[in-house]
């Protein structure tokens, strides 16, 4: 008897279960019809629909796991291209189309770099 109440309530859970909840309105509103003639055709509906949203979330999920690396490629190409310029201040100077101007701040800014840059290769010589 403790299996049959366990079941008839599992089976009252299940209705109040909010997957149940966007059926109602189509059982609700068809009460007083046949179900073979307005149930069954709605619930057939929302079935073939939500199989196709399904099937569609599936192909597009790997769609998005290829596009994925595609971009993550992509991304660090253009890093490593957008980089050049900043390493290099000949590459950045061609970009532009002029040679380096030689201003007060240009020369100050490619000498902390030019310093950074032989502390750097000194402190590895060294150690």
């Amino acid at each position: 008897m403790l299996l049959f109440l366990l079941a008839y309530l599992s089976g009252v859970l299940t209705r109040a279960n909010p997957c149940i909840l966007p059926v109602l309105p189509f059982v609700f509103a068809r009460v007083d019809r046949p179900f073979l003639r307005s149930g069954v055709p709605v619930l057939v509906g929302m079935a073939v629909t939500i199989a196709a949203v399904a099937t569609f979330a599936a192909v597009a999920g790997g769609w998005a796991v290829t596009a994925n690396q595609f971009g993550r490629f992509a991304a660090m190409v253009l890093l490593a291209l957008f980089g050049l310029p900043l390493l290099f201040p000949s590459v950045s100077a061609r970009l532009m189309g002029r040679k380096r101007c030689g201003c007060d701040q240009c020369l100050w800014l490619t000498s902390i770099i030019e310093r950074g840059r032989r502390s750097h290769l000194d402190a590895g010589a060294h150690a």
